[in-house]
């Protein structure tokens, strides 16, 4: 009688095709990691390259000055909107909210440009956390409710009103970028850095460095926020994603994996030192008074010395 016998794995082979599979994933896994970082990179460079192509249609709109990154209505508010929330998009507002409060956010650039590119969904990085924020100065008198859009990324608020034509190296001037690292606030948009305006019925330009400027002067000063309310401001893979006024966008590396004691090259780093992923020092020219890289004068050929600022603030 013949018999057949039909041979199975033997226990060594099995635990060498399971030695094998897992050396494979160990290999594989950081590359698809990688590969997703990469697309959400990739999408948002196009993100920024939309918004900035929609702010220099704006300014050809608009007698050549580029979008506002603060905005006033006199008798209504103390200063213009340096360092404020402001809501996105207009439609948030109610019947119940004055008009004051829907003209100064219609002028804030994340509304001004939605006739350019009409598409809100850019204005949040793939890379983003999102987060809730409390009520702001400027927030409709009804909390938005339901399906809210995330802003992730600021915009150069040194940049405000300021001709187009005027920026002396736009292949060096920053517009869009991730101001604030991952923080993606839900239904509002922010301006980093910011200028000083304290006087509302007077423009708010950005006026050029010099010894003894002073708060009490519109544009005469300017600053920028660290808070990335425990998001960290590392996006993808050690850099950010940063967009220029001639139109090109461009991934930029951080310092954010350096020692504590590190200072970054303040040409092309927006901050100037972090510690455990998040940001710990901050730059400044040299008479003090505007946030150093982000200033629309510059030739991206000569630069003064930056004054180094210790600390910041990382809230939740």
């Amino acid at each position: 009688m013949n018999r057949s016998f039909r041979r199975g794995f033997t226990l060594i082979e099995l635990l060498v095709v399971i030695a094998i599979i897992a050396i494979l994933a160990a290999i594989l896994f950081p590359v698809f990691s990688q590969a997703r970082v990469a697309a959400k990179k990739t999408q948002s460079i196009n993100n920024l390259k939309q918004q900035t192509l929609a702010a220099i249609m704006y300014a050809g709109d608009n007698e050549d000055c580029l979008p506002l990154g603060q905005s006033s209505s006199p008798g209504n508010l103390p200063d213009w909107t340096w360092n404020y929330f402001v809501p996105v998009p207009v439609s948030l507002y109610s019947a119940t909210d004055p008009n004051w409060k829907k003209e100064i956010s219609s002028q804030f650039v994340f509304n001004s440009i939605q006739a350019y590119q009409k598409n809100l969904d850019i204005l949040q990085c793939p890379g983003g956390r999102s987060i809730v924020r409390g009520p702001f100065t400027l927030s409709p008198a009804v909390a938005p409710t339901g399906s809210r859009i995330g802003v992730t990324y600021t915009y150069n608020g040194l940049l405000t009103s300021y001709p187009s034509s005027n920026v002396n190296s736009p292949v060096t001037a920053p517009m869009f970028w991730h101001g604030h690292g991952r923080r993606t606030v839900q239904a509002y948009g922010y301006t980093s850095p910011w200028m000083v305006c304290n006087n509302p019925t007077l423009p708010c330009v950005y006026v050029p460095s010099h010894a003894g400027c002073n708060s009490t002067v519109n544009g005469d000063q300017s600053g920028y926020t660290t808070n990335s309310s425990k998001t960290g401001v590392d996006v993808f893979n050690g850099g950010i994603v940063m967009s220029f006024v001639d139109g090109h966008v461009a991934f930029r590396k951080i310092g954010v994996g350096g020692p504590p004691t590190a200072r970054t090259d303040p040409r092309r780093d927006p901050w100037a030192s972090y510690q455990n992923g998040f940001v710990s020092g901050r730059y400044w020219d040299a008479n003090n008074c505007h946030v150093y890289l982000f200033r629309p004068d510059l030739d991206g050929q000569t630069w003064d010395n930056a004054i180094y600022y210790p600390g910041g603030v990382d809230v939740p």
